[in-house]
């Protein structure tokens, strides 16, 4: 009796936009945040191509993150939130700005791809 409600059917059909926005908002979470791509950090300061000074909420620092997964560079990263050394270097960069990004004796102050594809192919 109750499957002739149409209360029931109404509910079914309202249910399909939000698995569609609930799917919608997984894919954006997962392709935007870095996940898609596995890390490409590396903890051997020898072994990376390049320095990042990051800080946790910096939005242009995950994209740059998100850029060296994409494209495997090895980046070290420093970050000046969780590390008094960190900070230490950054300020001793006079840095004013996150990511710094040092390629070599190269500086980059924010995340420039064109930048950062010019250095990376010079050194």
């Amino acid at each position: 009796m109750s499957e002739n409600n149409p209360a029931n059917t109404t509910t079914k059909k309202n249910r399909y936009p939000i698995i569609l926005l609930t799917i919608f908002f997984i894919y954006v979470v997962i392709n935007f945040s870095g996940l898609a791509q596995p890390s490409t950090q590396v903890y051997d300061l020898s072994k990376a191509k390049l320095i990042m000074y990051s800080t946790t909420s910096c939005s242009y620092c995950r994209q740059a993150r998100y850029f060296f997964a994409k494209n495997k560079i090895a980046y070290y990263e420093y970050n000046i939130d969780e590390s008094a050394i960190a900070r230490q270097q950054f300020n001793a960069l006079a840095g004013f700005a996150t990511p710094l990004i040092m390629v070599g004796k190269y500086r980059i102050n924010g995340f420039d791809k064109k930048t950062l594809r010019k250095l990376l192919i010079k050194n």
